[in-house]
């Protein structure tokens, strides 16, 4: 369980892989507690539908595949239309 709060709601999907709750909602996360506290079939559900999930947004190969490409780029010079350090303040130099 979680809050409703950041990138969290793009992780934890309620009702779906655990529970989430408002931020400041004590009584929405003491129900929260209880629900998974007594149902452990519902607890081995949201665990194996997290690790799914986790593996299909963070893998080793997809981020090493991303992070190479990137990489790649920059020794190109694909991101920077400026030599380093001549950004403006705020500027990304894209």
């Amino acid at each position: 369980m979680a809050t409703r709060a950041g990138g969290i709601p793009d992780k934890v999907q309620d009702g779906v892989n655990g529970y989430l709750v408002e931020p400041k909602d004590v009584n929405g996360l003491a129900q929260a507690i209880a629900r998974l506290v007594g149902d452990a079939a519902g607890r081995r559900e949201f665990g194996a539908r997290s690790r799914a999930r986790v593996e299909q947004l963070f893998s080793w190969s997809k981020d090493r595949a991303r992070d190479r490409g990137a990489l790649r780029g920059v020794v190109q010079g694909r991101f920077m239309s400026r030599p380093l350090g001549s950004q403006r303040a705020g500027d990304t130099g894209r």
